[in-house]
């Protein structure tokens, strides 16, 4: 009798134990089209890197799902979100990343994935996607790695689009919708490459040694701060988040790893070239021998220029010896009668390997003789926009800006960009957003508030402003059945 006591004792107790939340990823990929061109096994290393990733940060194998060139359709992709996520509990996270191609809006058909195993093909717009996911318990994290992925959540010079995201629901997009996505595939680097925004993402939760994205040093990396680190590492593209608590959302990250890269600890000083700043500096350390090139591509007639990239072999001939290294290039702007963008890498050369892209940073070039202009336009916003408040800066030179959120009594309750580089845009146009939320991620009440801009440009600080009204929040019902 004492034992079967005991045994309904532990039994109580156990069930009373908190479940241990479990992380859960499916991670797809599309290479075969039948109209649009091939991705080829690119996209194949996209996943591969990923799945490293997550592995690193003890994501449990039987909880990762590949579908590599297999869904060509929504029916697909909902058997395999069941199949992945269809167990999950209120305290467990989803993952689910997707590469393919994207296309912007044209006309009346809004912006869309297309869907393909290279017999079939589809397209998936926004709406049916966050359908389909939506229904999921525990927190959901939508990672879309394709050209014009950021208007599927209205990040572009377009409209928001109109239907809302439930707040379990994430969505990190590696571009604008203006913009394309890039791999770092080109010519001599094809073996082995993977998109630019893969592989800052996991560099940012530590795939590389360094917990990269852990900006305020607490070993652990937010959806706020992996978006960030993501934006200032990846040049060529612009990635997009739309959350209500990107700032709260833990992501898994890898707390050892035996890969690294023979450069890291990359830090550079301002990226704003101009007459009286010609020269960029940048230090880094190198732990492994080997051979190190910087790469500059410019931005030319609204392209970035892959197929004609300035190469400059590193100072020290042959392999680069271990330590720390301090280098400045000369970016003279004397003859350049406009303005513009390049991309700066460094690549390692190792024996037997690939070609290791190792860091990147844009810079941004000032012509002289260019007349200044700043104008900023922002609309009213309800506290119920799940994608935060479009702010558009009109912006006359690639500049390094600041934005700044002020309450009626003069009170900055948010810096949302601080010593950021203006990006290659249509018509000059920054499209900037703000979700609405205070410095502590709290969302702010409904009232007047100041959104101010300070650009450096032409040697000068310019400011700008604009008051937006923030109306009482309206609450949402949503009813998707998976």
């Amino acid at each position: 009798m004492r034992s079967r006591i005991l045994c309904l004792l532990l039994l109580v107790l156990l069930l009373a134990l908190p479940s241990v939340a479990e992380t859960r990823v499916l991670l797809i990929a599309c290479r075969e089209f039948q109209t649009l061109p091939n991705l080829g096994t690119s996209v194949s290393g996209n996943l591969q890197l990923l799945q490293d990733t997550f592995l690193q940060a003890g994501v449990a194998p039987e909880h990762i799902r590949i579908e590599d060139g297999t869904i060509a359709g929504s029916e697909p992709l909902r058997q395999a979100i069941t199949d992945s996520f269809g167990e999950s509990d209120e305290d467990d996270l989803s993952i689910r990343y997707l590469c393919t191609h994207g296309i912007d809006r044209s006309g009346d058909r809004p912006a869309h994935l297309v869907l393909s195993d290279g017999n079939e093909e589809h397209s998936l717009e926004a709406d049916a996607l966050f359908r389909l996911l939506s229904p999921l318990r525990g927190d959901v994290l939508v990672l879309i790695d394709s050209c014009h992925s950021g208007a599927l959540i209205g990040r572009g010079i377009h409209e928001p689009t109109p239907y809302p995201l439930p707040p379990h629901l994430h969505v990190l997009t590696s571009s604008l919708g203006s913009e394309s996505a890039w791999y770092y595939g080109h010519h001599r680097l094809s073996d082995g490459a993977v998109s630019y925004f893969a592989d800052a993402l996991c560099a940012g939760l530590g795939l590389y040694g360094a917990l990269s994205a852990d900006a305020n040093g607490d070993e652990q990396v937010t959806l706020s701060e992996l978006s960030t680190y993501i934006r200032r590492t990846v040049a060529s593209s612009t990635c997009q988040v739309a959350s209500r608590n990107a700032g709260q959302l833990l992501l898994p990250t890898c707390p050892e790893s035996d890969r690294s890269r023979p450069v890291f600890g990359f830090t550079c000083g301002s990226q704003l070239i101009s007459t009286s700043n010609t020269d960029f500096t940048f230090s880094f350390n190198v732990r492994r021998e080997a051979r190190i090139e910087y790469r500059l591509i410019p931005y030319q007639e609204g392209h970035w220029n892959w197929a004609s990239p300035i190469v400059i072999p590193d100072s020290e001939s042959g392999l680069t010896g271990l330590g720390g290294k301090t280098r400045t290039l000369s970016i003279s702007p004397e003859n350049r009668s406009e303005n513009g963008y390049l991309i700066f890498q460094i690549f390692a050369y190792e024996q037997d390997r690939s070609p290791q892209l190792c860091a990147e940073r844009l810079l941004a070039i000032q012509a002289d003789n260019t007349s200044p202009d700043l104008t900023l336009q922002v609309t009213d916003a309800s506290l119920s926009s799940a994608y935060g408040l479009p702010v558009l800066l009109s912006v006359s030179l690639p500049s390094i800006f600041r934005v700044s959120v002020y309450s009626r009594d003069g009170m900055e309750i948010r810096r949302l960009y601080y010593g950021e580089l203006t990006r290659p845009s249509q018509d000059n146009i920054q499209v900037l957003t703000w979700d609405l939320h205070d410095e502590d991620g709290h969302p702010v009440s409904p009232g007047i508030y100041t959104i101010e801009i300070m650009a450096v440009l032409s040697g000068q600080r310019v400011t700008t402003s604009a008051d937006v009204t923030v109306s009482p929040s309206v609450s949402i019902s949503l009813s998707y059945d998976l």
